[in-house]
Order: C-alpha cells, then structure tokens, then sequence
C-alpha cells in the first residue's frame, strides 16, 4: 500500500486503523456501484489501493483511494470531509483508452 501525506499532518490519523477502516468504506461505496462488474469488483476486494490524503485538522482531510481495475482502467474514491466516515465521498471510474 502506498501512503501519501503531507509532512506535517500524517500523525493524527492513528495511521493504521484509521486507514484500514477507511479503506473498507471506501470497499464498501465502490461495491455499491453497479457500473462495475464481478472482475472489477474482486481487485477491489482483493487488492490493496492506492492511498493518498492530505490533512488539515483532526481527521479532517482531503483524501484519495485508487484501485487499478485493469490495464487501462481504475476505480478512485475520493472526497473532502473526515476521512474517517468518507464525507463527501465519491465515486469515479476512469478508463484510459
């Protein structure tokens, strides 16, 4: 897994637990999206993604989670809020061809 962060700020998200919790809500709305099929929906469920964030107070931050879904093509979670609950969380998949 890759982590990005700024220099200053990593420290508040108790890093490990936070993120895995994040990670698995961010699971969660991709599986949700019936744009994806069962392939799909298995890179996300077996593979770690792609993690960057950059925080600005507490565990409020801007925040990314990326899951490469094939050869050309990924599926990103992204949102403003308290990364701990995904506010404003959105969804994209993005293909590249």
């Amino acid at each position: 897994m890759a982590i990005l962060a700024s220099c200053s700020t990593y420290q508040s998200l108790s890093a490990t637990q936070d993120i895995a919790n994040a990670i698995e809500l961010a699971r969660d709305r991709v599986f949700s999206m019936p744009a994806l099929d069962y392939t799909a929906k298995t890179f996300v469920r077996t593979k770690e993604p792609q993690v960057a964030f950059y925080r600005l107070a507490d565990h409020f931050a801007q925040y990314r989670f990326t899951w490469k879904i094939g050869e050309k093509a990924s599926v990103s979670v992204a949102g403003f809020g308290d990364v701990r609950k995904l506010e404003r969380a959105e969804v994209f998949i993005l293909n590249r061809e």
